[in-house]
């Protein structure tokens, strides 16, 4: 996979999933979370979370096999290390992770250079649906 055919948006598409399984695999591991799930009728099965984590491996494989996505991974990695959720919505310029509004100028150069856009707050990368939340 050439990294040069992959845009920003399809970057930070990949990274959202990536954090999605995340997410979801941590919340299966939880006792916490499957006891109340199951409460609710719904069954979290081994196999499930055998396919999710598959999923992710693959994921993560592919991301590993492009240079620019391995640099993404990387900094996702890192991020999570001091956040719960490395990727964050921006709505209206504000960072839902941290609730700081972003600088227009700050976002369309990232954007310009094609590196992935971070809070200038709290570091975390930003994610958006364009034409929508902006920019």
């Amino acid at each position: 996979m050439s990294s040069q055919k992959l845009s920003l948006a399809e970057r930070l598409d990949k990274l959202q999933l990536l954090q999605d399984l995340d997410i979801h695999l941590r919340e299966a591991m939880d006792p916490k979370f499957r006891q109340t799930e199951e409460e609710m009728g719904f069954v979290i099965s081994e196999e499930g979370v055998g396919k999710l984590q598959a999923i992710r491996d693959r994921q993560a494989a592919e991301m590993l096999a492009d240079e620019t996505l391995k640099k993404d991974l990387r900094l996702y990695d890192r991020i999570r290390q001091r956040h719960e959720r490395a990727v964050e919505r921006l709505a209206d310029l504000i960072c839902l992770g941290c609730w700081a509004t972003q600088p227009m100028a700050g976002l369309m150069l990232a954007i310009k250079r094609g590196a992935i856009p971070r809070c200038e707050n709290c570091g975390r990368i930003l994610h958006w649906t364009v034409g929508r939340d902006h920019p």
